[in-house]
């Protein structure tokens, strides 16, 4: 494979890590809520989940 051969192909895979990305941070930001309830379930009651958000 020639170099312009091996940069085609990273073109490629970064675009598909990029968009997985994309997808999974859209679907997490729909279910974030829920996300956070099933994080928070097998704590104690006398212990919290701590969790910055975004400014």
């Amino acid at each position: 494979m020639t170099l312009f051969d091996h940069l085609d192909e990273l073109r490629k895979r970064v675009f598909v890590a990029v968009a997985a990305w994309l997808v999974a941070s859209g679907v997490m930001f729909v279910f974030r809520f829920d996300v956070i309830e099933w994080l928070k379930r097998p704590l104690p009651d006398n212990m919290t989940l701590s969790y910055f958000s975004l400014l």
